[in-house]
C-alpha cells in the first residue's frame, strides 16, 4: 500500500506541477524559480519509478515511466540557463505522465475507477500541486522585489481556491447522499465517517479541504492589499494541511474506492 500511495502521489504531482507555469504565461518570475520547480517535478517523478518496480507492473508501463522521466529531463535542460521559457515545451511531458497515471490507477484500486474517480483525482492532484506552486511562487515573488505583478501570484491562488471549493462541495454532496460499507454492511456516508473505519477520511475532509478553503480567504484578502509576505506565510501553513489531507484522500481512494 505504501508503494501505491507514493507512486500515485508522485506521478500526479509531477504531471500537474509543470502545467502551473501557465498561471503566469509569458512572464518569467526568475531563472532560479524555474530551475527549482523543474527539479521538484523531476524528484517526484524519480521517486515514483522505484515504487513502480516494487509494484511489479507490466514492463510497458515501466518503459512509459522511464520515457516520461526522460522527457522531463529534456524540458529542464532545454531552459536551464534561460530567463524565459516556452510553456508548451515545459508542459509537454505532462502528456506522458497523464497516460502513465491512467494506466496505473486501475491496477492499484480496489474497485474499477469511475468518471468521478478520474475527475476527483485531477482536482485532488491539482490542489496538492497548486499548494506547493503558490507557496514557492510567493517565496520567489519576494525575491523579485516587485518586478512581477502580484496578479500572477493571485491567479495561482485563485486556482487553488477554486479547486478546494469544488472538492469541498463534492464532499458535502457525498456526505448527504452517498453510501458506504462498515465491516461489509451497507451504511450512509455520514455513519462511515464517524465510524473508526472512516475517521481518517473525516479528518482529511476537515483538514485537507474545509480548513484550507477558509484560510484561502485570508490569503486572497492579503494579496488585495499587496501584503505578499503575510500571504506567503499563510500559504506555508495551508500547504502543510493540504498535503496531510491529500494522503488521507488517496488512501481511501485506493483501499475503499471512494472518490472524495
Amino acid at each position: 500500500m505504501l508503494n501505491s500511495l507514493i507512486a500515485t502521489s508522485c506521478i500526479s504531482f509531477a504531471t500537474l506541477y509543470p502545467l502551473l507555469c501557465w498561471t503566469h504565461y509569458g512572464v518569467s518570475v526568475k531563472r532560479s524559480f524555474f530551475q527549482f520547480n523543474q527539479c521538484l517535478a523531476l524528484a517526484a517523478a524519480a521517486a515514483a519509478l522505484p515504487c513502480l518496480v516494487a509494484l511489479e507492473i507490466p514492463r510497458s508501463t515501466l518503459i512509459l515511466g522511464g520515457a516520461w522521466l526522460a522527457s522531463l529531463l529534456v524540458a529542464t535542460c532545454s531552459y536551464w540557463n534561460r530567463d524565459r521559457i516556452w510553456e508548451v515545451l515545459v508542459s509537454a511531458p505532462s502528456v506522458l505522465g497523464a497516460v502513465l497515471f491512467v494506466r496505473l490507477v486501475p491496477d492499484l484500486m480496489y474497485n474499477h475507477p469511475t468518471g468521478a474517480t478520474w475527475i476527483l483525482s485531477v482536482v485532488g492532484g491539482l490542489i496538492a500541486a497548486a499548494g506547493v506552486y503558490c507557496t514557492t511562487f510567493g517565496h520567489w515573488f519576494l525575491e523579485t522585489k516587485g518586478n512581477v505583478p502580484v496578479q500572477y501570484l493571485a491567479n495561482c491562488v485563485r486556482l487553488l481556491w477554486i479547486g478546494l471549493g469544488l472538492r469541498t462541495l463534492w464532499d458535502v454532496i457525498q456526505i448527504i447522499i452517498g453510501d458506504a460499507a462498515i465491516q461489509g454492511e451497507p451504511s450512509s456516508m455520514w455513519a462511515f465517517l464517524v465510524n473508526i473505519e472512516g475517521i481518517f477520511l473525516l479528518a482529511a475532509i476537515v483538514v485537507g479541504s474545509l480548513l484550507p478553503l477558509v484560510l484561502m480567504y485570508f490569503v486572497h484578502q492579503t494579496l488585495k492589499i499587496s501584503a505578499t509576505t503575510s500571504a506567503t506565510g499563510l500559504l506555508y501553513g495551508i500547504l502543510t494541511v493540504i498535503l496531510m489531507g491529500d494522503l488521507g484522500y488517496r488512501y481511501y481512494l485506493l483501499v475503499y474506492g471512494m472518490a472524495l
